[in-house]
């Protein structure tokens, strides 16, 4: 998962381990096409005529990156998050011996807090929807407007833009 659509930095007092993802709320006007082609609103007529069209609210980050929402009851999400840590110690441990136990206590921590907020909180996956990818969490900063998300950052592949 690509981060274009905000900025990533590291959480403060959890080991380095999470990453959160500012994301902004955002607004996409889709214009009705007629015969293959986008009508000329302002040769349309009278004031609102010609302007037919859907507007798509949602979080810049999923929207951009066409995320989808999984479906999780607390034991599919323990069962998922379970086997996902799994993948990501065995790549810690061939990579960087140290940081895997550190992960996998930083990891846990944050488990007990997604777990305890799971009905608050939203969950996103790839648009594949690939089990063994990682599902980022959308919170909301204390405000209840601002929206992030919460990934860990051991999981995050780099990317040049």
């Amino acid at each position: 998962m690509a981060a274009k659509s905000g900025k990533l930095k590291a959480e403060p007092g959890r080991e380095g381990r999470l990453a959160s993802l500012s994301c902004s709320p955002k607004w996409i006007f889709q214009e009705k096409l007629t015969n293959g082609r986008r009508r000329n609103a302002s040769a349309e007529g009278p004031e609102g005529e010609g302007t037919d069209g859907t507007v798509i609210t949602g979080v810049d980050m999923v929207i951009n990156h066409h995320l989808q929402v999984p479906s999780f009851t607390k034991e599919s999400y323990k069962k998922y998050i379970k086997d996902y840590l799994k993948s990501i110690k065995v790549i810690l441990e061939e990579h960087n011996p140290d940081s895997a136990k550190l992960f996998m206590t930083g990891a846990a921590e944050q488990i007990k807090h997604i777990l305890a907020n799971l009905k608050k909180d939203q969950f996103f996956t790839g648009e594949n929807m690939k089990p063994d990818g990682m599902v980022a969490v959308l919170d909301f900063h204390e405000n209840g407007v601002t929206p992030y998300m919460i990934l860990f950052k051991d999981g995050l592949e780099t990317e040049k833009c």
